[in-house]
């Protein structure tokens, strides 16, 4: 059974979305959302379908979901042209 589930956020700049990009626990976890806040409020109910989907017998427990998130930045350095 899971104990604990990390999740890993990225953001695609081109479709402007948030999305899942790794989670080890769950495989099949796939979703998209616009801010990140609304992509985290999405995460319970999807691994608990997720989890209860591929389980037969479940005994009652929480399960916490741990948020990592990739953000990039770069910066400009020396002269410009």
């Amino acid at each position: 059974m899971i104990s604990s589930i990390e999740v890993g956020l990225a953001y695609d700049g081109n479709a402007r979305v948030w999305y899942v990009a790794q989670c080890e626990a769950l495989p099949g976890l796939i979703a998209e959302a616009k801010t990140i806040e609304a992509l985290v409020a999405k995460l319970p109910r999807l691994a608990k379908a997720l989890i209860e989907a591929d389980s037969a017998e479940l005994e009652p427990q929480d399960i916490p979901i741990e948020v990592i998130v990739r953000m990039q930045a770069s910066t400009h350095v020396g002269p410009t042209a």
